[in-house]
């Protein structure tokens, strides 16, 4: 295994001079307290804009108000639920998980670790992860304030004024987090999230009685110092994150430039958040549509953020360079190609923290078609499906001059790295790419497998960001992807682990193709993989689908090291156990010498949503300096 040098040079060479000389600089400047001096603690009290100034002020917001909204209402049984729980103190964390909080929630304390953060320490002494205080997201997640939209969708549908409940809880924030200090200063781009979404509230509420002089004096001020540590921690997250992070912030910059132009430093914040938002997604989002982070629900939140900043700026007579709108629609292709047709969903591939920013409808949270939709109305594309609430919310016309039509047949994204292959009752999801950005699982020749709207083959998600070592690295590893490990003194990722977020030895495609072979499609892919181990390592998969039966034979052909095994892994709901015939065969080079080979059943684990974990079953075939040829069948 390689040593500490060997990972230092091995980082060094992914991440760039840049990412290591930043990354030095600022743990220097931390641990001296140097990086403290930027953000001062609980700062006097200024009134930079009264509600007077704010209300008008000329910029145009989705709406001008809670009495300027039209479309219909629709007073639902769940909705009514949702907004239930959130006045008795419940809250659906990360989209999935339901916890009662309390009335009186204190902002600070971890309900999964019951950890209470010391809101006295500033922001720079406090780590994001902790074996003591848990997964810092659980503290996060309401301290967002996306729940917000439950109770403003209450609010409208129900007809129903929630502007006192609204800004009870905004204010008890303010009160309870003083400025730059405790766990919900650590993240900029939580903050950005949080202004977004107060200003929201803010303009659906803007003629509330609710909204007094009193009240916005105080919400002003906590906007301000939100985007003046933003606007001088950005370089954090453009140069040592550089993914969804740095497009909100820099999103959030501009438009609270826009929405906010007399505070200090407002036009500064909103020419270079264009400035920054534009060259964020040059490069986070590929020419093919394909994102950065690997991450289908990561891409979607990047949807969100192109949505808004692009029906922002054009109802403000404004344009952002024509790249954004050029990746926008690219990605939108590119995700609604991976979309099953049945319900929405999207292979749960890369990682998948249940964030979506700005829920603005009723359906699933694995279902993007709502926030396609609306960045599809702003290019005046129709998706084909039934109209979501979503673009009633952001005044999007519903007459559409185009259509966004998938085919059937092969779809090849090579730039990311995917390979996608649709049929009216399957859908087969390839991965094979290389990396110039950071990984975030070991996951190549991941085969993921729809039929008929069910995922039958499956991708194990994220579970949690924070949790005991063994249990995330089996959800980041190459062990709960439907690919192979190397076994040479025991089972090893296709990429050698590091801390955290961290990958050595990034996998790197050789060669891919997609084609139409007449009676079925064939893929075939070779990456360099295991290379800490062996850097002549090689893994080469073909996979044939039958046309128009649920029917792939799957050859996999690992070069490397004399002894070295091969295991090839398979994941499925435990509920599909008798739904899928999977049959695997020991081959040499020539195709001969077929010895039939025993599966092992193993139980896994996948998480559809964050936080929760599901019982699968894993199928495991293992053979030595072999070939291993499987056929699956769903039946």
């Amino acid at each position: 295994m390689p040593g500490k040098v060997s990972k230092i040079i091995n980082l060094v060479h992914n991440m760039g001079w840049r990412y290591t000389f930043f990354r030095a600089r600022f743990e220097l400047m931390r641990r001296t307290g140097l990086l403290k001096r930027n953000f001062p603690a609980s700062p006097a009290y200024e009134q930079h804009i009264s509600l007077g100034q704010w209300r008008d002020q000329s910029a145009v917001f989705f709406f001008s108000g809670r009495e300027s909204l039209t479309f219909p209402r629709n007073p639902t049984p769940e909705l009514k639920d949702a907004f239930n729980n959130i006045k008795n103190g419940k809250l659906l964390l990360f989209n999935s998980i339901l916890t009662d909080l309390g009335k009186n929630y204190d902002w600070v304390t971890n309900p999964d670790s019951g950890h209470r953060y010391d809101i006295t320490k500033h922001w720079t002494e406090i780590a994001d992860y902790s074996k003591e205080a848990g997964d810092i997201k659980f503290v996060w997640e309401k301290s967002r304030f996306s729940y917000l939209y439950d109770i403003i969708r209450f609010d409208y549908h129900y007809d129903d004024d929630c502007s006192a409940i609204v800004f009870a809880d905004i204010l008890s924030w303010i009160k309870s987090n003083p400025v730059n200090l405790g766990p919900n200063y650590r993240c900029s781009q939580e903050m950005s999230l949080r202004v977004l979404n107060w200003t929201f509230a803010l303009y659906y509420y803007r003629n509330s009685p609710s909204l007094t002089d009193e009240v916005f004096n105080q919400v002003q001020y906590a906007i301000y110092w939100h985007m003046d540590h933003v606007y001088k921690n950005i370089d954090f997250s453009r140069i040592a994150v550089r993914n969804n992070h740095a497009i909100t912030e820099s999103l959030a910059l501009y438009l609270a430039g826009l929405f906010f132009p007399s505070m200090p430093g407002a036009d500064v914040w909103k020419k270079n958040g264009k400035k920054w938002f534009e060259e964020e997604i040059a490069y986070q989002v590929y020419e093919d549509g394909t994102f950065l982070q690997f991450s289908m629900n990561y891409h979607r939140l990047v949807v969100q953020l192109l949505t808004w900043g692009i029906a922002l700026s054009e109802k403000n007579n404004e344009r952002f360079d024509d790249v954004v709108y050029k990746r926008a629609s690219s990605s939108l292709i590119f995700l609604r190609t991976c979309m099953v047709e049945e319900n929405g969903w999207l292979p749960n591939y890369g990682a998948n923290d249940g964030a979506l920013f700005f829920r603005l409808s009723t359906a699933h949270y694995r279902d993007f078609r709502p926030q396609l939709q609306a960045l599809a109305g702003l290019f005046n594309v129709n998706t084909g499906q039934e109209n979501f609430e979503e673009i009633d919310w952001y005044g999007i016309r519903k007459e559409h001059t185009d259509s966004l039509t998938v085919f059937d047949g092969m779809h090849s994204f090579i730039k990311g790295g995917y390979y996608i292959i649709r049929e009216p009752q399957t859908l087969t999801f390839i991965k094979c790419g290389s990396y110039k950005d950071r990984p975030s699982q070991a996951d190549n020749l991941h085969l993921d497998v729809w039929y008929r709207g069910e995922n039958i083959l499956l991708d194990a998600g994220s579970y949690k960001y924070n949790t005991d070592a063994k249990t995330m690295r089996y959800f980041s590893g190459t062990e709960s992807h439907n690919t192979v490990m190397a076994n040479l003194h025991g089972d090893q990722d296709q990429m050698l682990k590091g801390g955290r977020f961290i990958w050595y030895y990034w996998s790197q495609c050789k060669e891919a193709v997609l084609r139409d072979n007449g009676d079925s499609y064939f893929f075939e892919g070779v990456i360099s993989a295991f290379t800490y181990i062996d850097p002549k390592i090689t893994h080469k998969r073909s996979v044939v689908k039958k046309k128009g039966l649920p029917v792939w034979v799957v050859v996999d052909d690992l070069h490397g090291p004399l002894g070295m095994l091969t295991k090839q892994l398979w994941h499925f709901p435990a509920e599909s156990i008798n739904k899928i015939f999977i049959e695997a065969n020991e081959v040499d080079d020539e195709g001969n010498d077929r010895l039939k080979l025993s599966p092992q059943i193993a139980e896994g684990w996948h998480s559809s949503l964050y936080g929760q974990k599901e019982r699968s079953i894993e199928n495991i075939f293992i053979a030595e300096d072999k070939i291993i040829e499987t056929t699956i069948k769903i039946i």
